[in-house]
């Protein structure tokens, strides 16, 4: 829902690709690095 969102405020403004993706980037980006990061931290907790 707020990448459809995301996508229909974005669609308003003339941006070529590279800008839409690199604002795109950070919204996928930071649930792959909390991911990341807990499945470290509970990887090093169980040592």
């Amino acid at each position: 829902a707020v990448a459809a969102v995301y996508a229909i405020m974005t669609r308003s403004l003339i941006l070529d690709w590279k800008m839409r993706a690199a604002r795109v980037m950070p919204i996928f980006a930071i649930p792959c690095l909390t991911a990341l990061i807990y499945s470290a931290l509970a990887s090093y907790k169980r040592i």
